[in-house]
């Protein structure tokens, strides 16, 4: 004999999208970034969010070389549900760098951390979660010669 099996499911309670992909000028990517962020966690009206990008402040090195610079940010952010929602976040960068050898000046790398914080204001569509979204931000950058003061224009698709 069969039984009728019974599935529950919990509805999405959040207004707000589940991803979102988008280019950045400035920010915590450096002068221009490619980013990806996912919802991992939503309640109504917010949800938490993880933040992947790579990004650069230079495509050549000092001799005139293709050598970009490479900047990987990574974070959390944490947003309002849709609409006109303020924003904000932390994580840390991970840079490639090119530098001068000290002896021979020849190009060398040099990898690094900081860490960056952002708080904003981003548009997401009211009606149904997905399509163009902006984001306007500070985001200073902490490192070790200090606190240094940066921002972020954001455009991209929400989905």
């Amino acid at each position: 004999m069969l039984l009728p099996a019974l599935a529950i499911a919990q509805a999405d309670t959040t207004d707000r999208a589940h991803g979102a992909y988008y280019l950045e000028a400035l920010g915590p990517g450096g002068l221009g970034s490619m980013n990806f962020e996912r919802q991992v966690y939503g309640w109504e009206g917010a949800s938490l969010a993880v933040r992947l990008g790579m990004g650069s402040i230079q495509f050549t090195n000092y001799t005139g070389r293709f050598d970009p610079d490479v900047i990987l940010p990574v974070g959390l952010l944490l947003a309002g549900a849709r609409g006109w929602s303020p924003e904000g976040g932390a994580g840390l960068a991970f840079t490639s760098i090119t530098y001068p050898d000290p002896i021979d000046y020849s190009p060398s790398r040099r990898g690094a951390t900081y860490l960056w914080l952002s708080a904003g204001i981003r548009v997401i569509p009211d009606v149904d979660r997905s399509g163009w979204m902006f984001r306007l931000a500070y985001t200073p950058i902490i490192d070790t010669d200090g606190w240094q003061h940066w921002g972020g224009v954001s455009i991209g698709r929400a989905f």
